[in-house]
């Protein structure tokens, strides 16, 4: 994995709407403020609308992939048997097609995945895709949504846009929480907007209150969903080239690990100046005596973050 350049009009435009649908959303790109609740919702509409996307291209590579590798399979099955009735006399090209039903683990993997992709497919267009339709399209009324909007008076120079969750467990009953994120970057300040299924609204709105109830806390938010969360975000050149290559491939590499999850705090720091301009002001702001012990471990460990080093990878 590696990052590339793209151009700011490029990482901002969804393409799969067309130019003229493209435009609904242009009015407070224009403007850099949302004016109203209906702006916010439609751009959780443009990010899930795209998330969509993804996941249905991804379930259609699997089922290809599935596919070449059973006709590659026949195919080679057909011309060693076909070489080894040829050793024995027989006219080539005897065997002119097979259907095997043997299952390989390659194949059994495959179809593993393809069936988590298509599930993972179905909740989404269920719990998310389906209920952002109703609301985008609504004149009023309740949402069938829940949301959260938070507007940081300072830019965070990361955009990012996608879906993240984790799986939880209540009363021995399993279920999977999946909501959707947008950090939207201005010059003066930052949009912060969140949504997911109202059967998660508690968890939903726990999350959202412990994620934001300060800078810090906002901040390692983002930096987790950077690495555990969503892979399509675009950061500043010059922030990614201030961070070392070590903690660079550190970061590349732990966007690969699926066992992690959006309520898992990343260790590493990756957005150095916000962080290191956030402990200072509150470091000026006060003396450790106001701290108490739990507050001030916290901060330090925050301030570690800017010195930790990457561990190179075992092996």
């Amino acid at each position: 994995m590696q990052m590339l350049k793209v151009g700011v009009g490029h990482a901002s435009t969804y393409p799969g709407f067309c130019e003229e649908h493209e435009r609904l959303f242009g009015s407070y790109e224009k403007s850099k403020i949302f004016s109203g609740e209906e702006q916010l919702v439609s751009q959780v509409f443009r990010s899930i609308c795209r998330e969509m996307v993804v996941q249905q291209v991804n379930l259609e590579c699997l089922i290809r992939q599935e596919r070449e590798y059973v006709q590659i399979q026949q195919e080679h099955f057909r011309k060693e048997t076909d070489s080894r009735l040829v050793q024995r006399g027989a006219p080539s090209d005897i065997i002119k097609s097979v259907s095997l039903t043997f299952e390989d683990r390659m194949l059994a993997a495959l179809r593993e995945e393809t069936a988590k992709r298509r599930t993972i497919l179905t909740s989404f267009e269920r719990d998310l895709y389906a209920p952002s339709c109703h609301d985008v399209l609504a004149t009023g009324g309740q949402h069938h949504l829940v949301y959260q909007f938070v507007e940081v008076d300072h830019s965070i120079p990361v955009c990012l846009a996608g879906r993240g969750g984790f799986g939880y467990s209540v009363d021995d009953q399993s279920d999977q929480f999946t909501m959707i994120l947008n950090v939207l970057p201005f010059e003066d300040r930052t949009y912060i907007l969140a949504a997911a299924n109202p059967r998660h609204r508690e968890l939903f709105y726990q999350y959202m209150d412990y994620q934001t109830q300060h800078g810090l806390a906002l901040l390692s938010m983002v930096e987790s969903w950077m690495v555990h969360g969503s892979d399509h975000w675009f950061m500043k050149p010059s922030v990614w080239n201030s961070i070392d290559s070590a903690r660079k491939a550190k970061i590349l590499g732990d966007i690969l690990d699926e066992d992690r999850h959006i309520a898992q705090e990343y260790e590493l720091s990756i957005l150095d100046d916000l962080r290191r301009y956030i402990l200072d002001s509150i470091e000026r702001e006060h003396q450790r005596r106001d701290f108490d012990e739990r507050a001030w471990r916290y901060l330090e460990g925050q301030r570690r973050k800017l010195t930790r080093h990457a561990q190179p990878a075992s092996g």
